[in-house]
């Protein structure tokens, strides 16, 4: 998928560590974009040029017709081991002339991350991909029949999508209870005015892409935190790892080393409140990099 491509790179070596300053990616592809919907009621019909993202349970000649549309954009400029700082998706209605022309009825919608291949132009209800609940975004009923949807924060899916993007392959939205008459009525890449395309704006930073060999898994309780956090790892040959808190603007703030059992505390001291991007490394490359927040 081709796409609008807005960046933002600021290079810096601090300590010998490559740090990516916070990079801004806008993705509107047109009609080179990936998007398509798949309907119970015709499960071996392809709808990848249709100009609508219309999740719907319509009844249609007294049989129910449920569709789910499937969108997926270009991730491959993000490099591998990012971290996103945050991830906003945005849609826009249009009015259109089946099953409806306005959002209606009990139309909560809930986004999941496909994790299987599809193709835009053979995909089915039939063969449609699977999906993954994790990290899964609900979005309330419409509170007008006619609003965009914009800024959605899919964060986590996002990142779930760089850590895993062998088994990343964009979105699904569904109608949260597939049940007549709901819909949600939103353009497509193929629709015509381009202002109504989807878009997906990113904003992550490339901290240490090049540095970690291996990843370990680590976990951070409370996270986000106040005062201070605890940060576990894998270390049973208590091997000697370095620890290191940099802004998102690739600072480094803090830097603890020799550590040799499998806890850090850290503590917030006079950090201000937000995200902080931090890696964990041994001489060998092995570790892992991501996100603390502070309240």
């Amino acid at each position: 998928m081709k796409s609008k491509l807005l960046l933002t790179l600021l290079l810096v070596s601090i300590f010998g560590l490559n740090i990516q300053a916070q990079v801004n990616l806008v993705l509107q592809p047109g009609s080179e974009g990936k998007d398509a919907e798949i309907g119970s009621l015709v499960p071996t019909t392809n709808y990848g040029s249709s100009i609508k993202i219309n999740p719907y349970a319509w009844t249609q000649s007294g049989y129910l017709n449920v569709v789910r549309p499937l969108i997926e954009f270009d991730l491959s400029s993000i490099p591998e081991g990012s971290v996103i700082i945050d991830a906003k998706l945005s849609f826009y209605y249009f009015a259109h002339v089946a099953p409806a022309n306005v959002h209606s009825g009990s139309n909560a919608l809930v986004i999941q991350r496909i994790i299987t291949e599809w193709i835009e132009n053979t995909v089915t209800w039939n063969n449609q991909p699977s999906v993954t609940t994790v990290n899964q975004v609900f979005l309330p009923q419409s509170t007008s029949n006619t609003q965009n949807y914009l800024d959605i924060d899919v964060t986590s899916l996002l990142q779930d999508m760089i850590d895993d993007s062998l088994n990343s392959h964009g979105f699904l939205i569904k109608l949260l209870a597939e049940n007549p008459l709901a819909t949600v009525i939103l353009a497509s890449s193929d629709h015509t005015n381009s202002a109504l395309h989807p878009k997906l704006v990113i904003n992550y930073s490339p901290t240490g892409v090049n540095e970690i060999k291996n990843k370990i898994n680590v976990s951070i309780n409370p996270n986000p935190f106040k005062n201070s956090s605890i940060l576990e790892f894998e270390n049973p040959n208590n091997e000697s790892f370095t620890f290191k808190l940099f802004g998102v603007d690739g600072h480094l703030i803090k830097t603890i080393s020799d550590v040799k059992t499998n806890k850090i505390k850290i503590e917030r001291e006079n950090l201000p409140a937000g995200l902080y991007i931090y890696q964990l490394r041994n001489k060998e490359g092995i570790g892992q990099t991501g996100k603390l927040v502070i309240e």
